[in-house]
């Protein structure tokens, strides 16, 4: 699962103590989360983390079922702060080949954090490819 939660306490309530919204989560054994602000924990899973150091916008999670854990590793990602990846391990998942998850998020183009870092969607494309080429000489990369 994939979801751009648009901020975990942007309305004023902690989408992490919304019943609804965890048993939404609950559904899924890998979970990708954009724009989530800050750290992320949830029970019963592994959370890898990546946030903008002082913004108020961005964030991306990696939320791994404990089940699961012992088959995924983290993967640094020194090119960008929006940019996270794992790598699920083709022995413990019985694949034929490792398989590396990236979860991403771009700012959109006139939003206050693109327009101080000039061309920051094309830096953060651009991260994001040399990123994927040196994954792919590894295993199989999903976006």
């Amino acid at each position: 699962m994939s979801w751009n939660i648009q901020d975990s306490v942007g309305d004023g309530s902690n989408k992490f103590e919304n019943r609804e919204f965890l048993k939404l989560l609950s559904r899924a054994n890998i979970i990708c989360l954009q724009e989530t602000k800050k750290q992320v924990k949830i029970e019963g899973y592994l959370s890898f983390n990546n946030n903008r150091q002082n913004s108020r916008s961005g964030g991306v999670c990696i939320l791994v079922e404990n089940s699961l854990r012992k088959g995924v590793s983290y993967i640094p990602c020194k090119e960008s702060t929006d940019i996270l990846a794992v790598k699920l391990d083709k022995n413990f998942f019985r694949l034929d080949f490792d398989l590396y998850l990236i979860c991403f998020y771009i700012s959109p183009p006139n939003s206050s954090y693109a327009r101080k870092i000039p061309d920051y969607t094309e830096q953060t494309f651009a991260s994001l490819d040399q990123i994927c080429s040196k994954l792919r000489q590894r295993g199989e990369v999903v976006i």
